[in-house]
């Protein structure tokens, strides 16, 4: 019984290390880990292409930055609602590339990181605007100076 669990925990790894290329000879154990490494190649240069290209940041982080100084409350809208998804305007030069599933996968992946952190950064510089006016306005309010109005000139005492 122990032989048998052995056989089938390890026949997976040996099933898929004898997988048939595409002109029929098997896959050694080198073609596989050249095969994984164009992978993380593909993710690699999907995601320095995303630094490049990607700009589609620019709407989200402007209306959240926007509405967080109205009210920071409001502001979380934006900021959840953009950075929750996968960015639509990807802004890559070549469309071509994109088909690969790994440099897709690098290249969203990569933008919507973009994305998230220049939104968040906006709603942090929003929210302490909001939090600046905010205290300009209490201190105004609550200062202990009375202003008068004698005829056409104001008085401060």
């Amino acid at each position: 019984m122990k032989k048998l669990l052995m056989f089938l925990f390890l026949l997976p790894l040996f099933a898929s290390a004898q997988s048939d290329d595409v002109y029929g000879k098997p896959k050694t154990r080198k073609d596989i880990l050249f095969e994984n490494k164009l992978k993380d190649s593909l993710f690699n240069a999907g995601s320095s292409a995303a630094y490049q290209h990607y700009k589609g940041y620019k709407g989200a982080a402007s209306g959240t930055l926007i509405t967080t100084i109205i009210s920071p409350i409001l502001g979380l809208a934006p900021a959840i609602g953009t950075t929750s998804g996968v960015p639509d305007e990807l802004m890559h030069p070549s469309y071509d590339f994109l088909k690969n599933p790994k440099y897709y996968d690098g290249y969203t992946t990569t933008a919507k990181r973009i994305r998230s952190k220049k939104v968040w950064n906006k709603y942090l510089l929003g929210f302490g605007i909001n939090l600046a006016i905010t205290g300009t306005i209490i201190a105004i309010v609550t200062s202990d100076k009375k202003v008068y109005s004698t005829g056409t000139a104001t008085k401060a005492f």
